[in-house]
């Protein structure tokens, strides 16, 4: 029986000749467009490349789940020269993950509201931020209640509301 992470290697290797752990970089970026073919993602900490364009026929990751202004995370086959601007073969993308460590504020089934502790970079910016719990992880009792301090994981900006909101991944037991 082979393990899920050998499967996904082979198959990634038998698509784009890319080896995880293998010759490959990585960037971090903000998408800038996408089509149901494509996806541009515009990289500032790169010398010599400033955007990628990639087709998703090789990648794992479902475009329907970014849209335009989502920061990423690319790993790409190989090292970029310069002749490599434009399009490029991308072996894996996802949704940068940005943290949050908060005080539990009120929870109930649907929904945990929090407030971001002093030393939160959003300390400064929300009183109280808000997270539904919409998938298993955010559903499972972790056994915190109103007062306690836990660590969040989640993608994209801050919601504008009232409280705002975050679009949680994944939380637990502050560390």
């Amino acid at each position: 029986m082979i393990d899920l992470v050998t499967f996904v290697s082979a198959v990634l290797f038998l698509a784009t000749g890319y080896i995880p752990g293998g010759n490959s970089e990585c960037a971090t970026g903000t998408v800038v467009a996408i089509s149901e073919e494509m996806a541009v993602v515009e990289i500032t900490d790169h010398p010599l490349i400033s955007d990628i364009r990639f087709p998703f026929e090789n990648t794992l990751m479902d475009p329907n789940d970014v849209v335009v202004g989502d920061q990423v995370n690319l790993t790409y086959v190989r090292k970029l020269v310069p002749a490599d601007v434009g399009e490029t073969d991308v072996g894996s993308w996802c949704l940068t993950r940005k943290y949050l460590d908060g005080t539990v504020v009120s929870m109930d089934e649907n929904q945990v509201v929090v407030r971001p502790l002093p030393e939160d970079p959003l300390a400064g910016q929300v009183e109280t931020l808000r997270f539904l719990r919409n998938n298993r992880d955010l559903q499972r009792d972790i056994g915190v209640q109103p007062g306690d301090v836990v660590g969040i994981s989640y993608v994209r900006d801050v919601i504008p509301g009232n409280p705002p909101q975050i679009e949680a991944v994944s939380w637990g037991e502050d560390k």
